[in-house]
């Protein structure tokens, strides 16, 4: 067992108890992508189980990304620009980078901060590692519409 600095007491497993437990939350997160579309709650529950089953996961800035476009499809989106931020501070590869900009600009345009979700867009946009429809919704929004 170890404490964490919040206090919190956590089971650290053996390195083949590592194995099974990965294997079983990454088949959450697997799951969890491929109900997203159709079921936001179910992947959102899926990813936060897998989170909290196992600190490698948390650092999946994946992980943390797609939790947090599921919670933002739930219109949760202070839980969602928390795992946006979460990513964010995971040094995550550009593409990851490029999507977790363009929802927290989307989080601040709903939460009527313009000011920052310019900032997310033009981010999103410079980083530009995102299907098309998502940098034309940046730029649409960086020009008011």
């Amino acid at each position: 067992l170890t404490r964490r600095a919040d206090g919190t007491v956590v089971h650290e497993p053996e390195t083949y108890e590592d194995r099974l437990i990965l294997g079983m939350l990454h088949s959450k997160t697997r799951l969890a992508d491929a109900v997203a579309g159709r079921d936001a709650a179910r992947a959102a529950g899926l990813y936060a189980e897998a989170i909290r089953g196992h600190a490698e996961i948390a650092r999946d800035p994946r992980v943390r990304v797609n939790r947090g476009m599921a919670l933002h499809l739930l219109d949760r989106a202070d839980e969602a620009r928390m795992e946006f931020e979460a990513a964010l501070a995971l040094e995550p590869p550009v593409d990851v980078r490029t999507m977790a900009h363009f929802y927290l600009g989307e989080a601040c345009f709903e939460r009527k901060r313009p000011d920052e979700a310019r900032r997310h867009y033009a981010e999103a946009l410079r980083l530009g590692a995102a299907p098309p429809p998502v940098l034309d919704r940046c730029r649409a929004r960086l020009e008011g519409k």
